[in-house]
Formats: structure tokens, C-alpha cells, sequence
């Protein structure tokens, strides 16, 4: 029995180091064919999570076949307790290890999670479901090509703060990596973008547009707003990068009015710059007309301006 059971060991260590093997070979693989077919390149990850989980639950069904075999060996002799019982015990251990070894692989944190218990139970099914669900989406984002690498794009969700401008860097299995305008890189989840945002290109033909809403107490025509704005925003513009900008009139209710004006430029770069020229140009307009507006209002109604 002894001979048998090294020889079991044996076979285990064998079978993960050709493991290991195999997936750093698919990944040498993988990226030779890339070359020749780079639209094989979104889809590396989960060729590679792909292998790993059928080595994982491989090598987990390769164990509880070999303890399952010494446990019934242990039960059958005479004299010996029946051991049986605690196979159904080690069963779930392994597979219950295998599972939480394919999710830390996968970049999935569950320190917190393994507990044990009632609540450690819970709490990897949830990690589980949203696993699935952040595969899936990652998968409908790389294959559809609705959000590329090196593209410009705008993302807005009421999970955010306020919206994500920047380069899209990666589209991976559980997030998407964008470098902000701000020139922060930040990981949007996929389960976020996907029915749950609205993600835009800013590309708009050999050049970037945006727009941006801005409000202001209606007490002050828009009009006037917007033609002073635009004086001063056409003074600046060659500065800051801006080639051309439209306002329009966009709503009014009771306590507010909004303007939206949607600008074009060709450097991602000075977008930051050009929303704050555009803002402050619109805030000085205000007050400029406001401020007329009330020394118009304490001259004589007789007098000339």
C-alpha cells in the first residue's frame, strides 16, 4: 500500500509540473499565432483561463479519484473503521479548493471570503455569480469591438461620480482600463458597462467632439449668455487647442437654464483644459449680463445709456 500511495504522489507531482508547462506553453503559443492573426489578441485571456480551469479540475479530480481509492481501501480491511464518511468531507474540500484557486488565477480576492461556514459559503456564491457575470461581459465587449483599445471614449453611469473620459488601454476578462484625462488609470468593472452605462467614442470623423451641459439660474437671457461666451471663447480657442464649438439653448424649467455646447478638437490631451476655458467662459458671460443688467435697471427711465 505503501508503494502504491508514493506512487500516487508521484503521479500528482507529475501532473502539476506538466500543468505548469502546458499553460505557459499556450500562452508562447497563443502569441506566436497572434502575430499572424492579431484578431485572435482580445480573446488571449480566456484561451488561457480556459486551459487553467481544466487543469485545475483536472488535477482536483485526479486527487478525490486518488483519496476516494485509499479511503475505500482503508474501509475494506477488517478491523479498520469505516472511513467512507469523511470522503464525502474531503470531496468538497477539493473541489471547493479548486474552485477558489481558478478565482484567485482569475485575479479574484477571496481572503475575505474564505471564512468557512454558513457565511463564507455565501459569500463565495456571490463571488461566483458575479464572476460568471463579469466573464460574460468582458466576453460581449472584446468580441463585439464596441469598446477597442486606443480609442477615446466617454463612459457615464450613475455608479460614477461623474463621467470617465480617456484611452481605453485594455478591454480584459473582469474590468476595462482607461487612462482618464486626468491621467489617472482607473479599471471600470464590465459588469458596469454593460447595461448599466453609456459609453461613447469621441471620435467623430478625422477629429474628437464632446459636449458638456451647462446651467444657470434663469433669471438672465440665454441668448445674451451665449453670445458673450462665444466672444471669448473664439478669442482662446487657436491657445487651447479648440477648433470649432456650437451652443445651443438646450432646456429651462422653473429654477434653472442649460446650455449645451459641443466643441471639437484632435489632442485628448488639452480636453481638461478646453471644458475649463469653455465653463469659465460661460460662468464670466453670466455675470457680465447680470451685472448690466442691474446697473441698466438703477439708471433713470429717461436717461441714455
Amino acid at each position: 500500500m505503501a508503494n502504491g500511495f508514493w506512487g500516487e504522489i508521484r503521479r500528482i507531482i507529475i501532473v502539476i509540473i506538466a500543468a505548469v508547462a502546458i499553460v505557459i506553453a499556450a500562452g508562447y503559443i497563443f502569441d506566436f499565432i497572434a502575430i499572424y492573426e492579431p484578431v485572435l489578441i482580445p480573446y488571449r485571456e480566456y484561451v488561457l483561463y480556459a486551459i487553467a480551469a481544466i487543469i485545475i479540475f483536472g488535477f482536483a479530480h485526479i486527487i478525490n479519484k486518488t483519496i476516494g481509492v485509499f479511503i475505500e481501501r482503508a474501509s475494506s480491511r477488517p478491523g479498520r473503521r469505516n472511513f467512507r464518511g469523511l470522503y464525502t468531507l474531503f470531496r468538497a474540500l477539493i473541489y471547493g479548493g479548486a474552485i477558489a484557486a481558478f478565482l484567485a488565477y482569475i485575479g479574484i480576492n477571496l481572503t475575505g471570503a474564505l471564512i468557512g461556514g454558513t457565511i463564507g459559503g455565501l459569500i463565495i456564491s456571490f463571488a461566483l455569480q458575479n464572476t460568471v457575470s463579469s466573464l460574460l461581459s468582458g466576453l460581449l465587449l472584446s468580441s463585439s469591438g464596441i469598446i477597442k483599445p486606443k480609442e477615446p471614449m466617454s463612459f457615464y453611469s450613475w455608479l460614477f461620480n461623474s463621467p470617465v473620459v480617456g484611452e481605453v488601454l485594455d478591454v480584459s476578462v473582469l474590468t476595462t482600463k482607461v487612462l482618464t484625462t486626468d491621467g489617472l488609470v482607473t479599471d471600470l468593472p464590465n459588469t458596469a458597462l454593460l447595461g448599466q452605462s453609456q459609453f461613447t467614442s469621441l471620435i467623430n470623423g478625422d477629429r474628437l467632439s464632446y459636449n458638456v451641459l451647462i446651467g444657470f439660474n434663469p433669471d438672465v437671457p440665454i441668448r445674451q449668455i451665449i453670445n458673450e461666451a462665444t466672444v471669448s471663447i473664439d478669442k482662446i480657442k487657436e491657445n487651447i487647442g479648440l477648433l470649432e464649438h456650437h451652443s445651443f439653448f438646450f432646456s429651462k424649467t422653473f429654477n434653472n437654464s442649460s446650455v449645451k455646447v459641443i466643441f471639437f478638437f484632435e489632442d485628448l490631451g488639452k480636453f481638461n483644459t478646453i471644458v475649463h476655458e469653455i465653463t469659465t467662459a460661460y460662468e464670466e458671460a453670466y455675470w457680465k449680463v447680470k451685472n448690466k443688467m442691474a446697473e441698466d435697471a438703477k439708471k433713470p427711465s429717461g436717461s441714455v445709456p
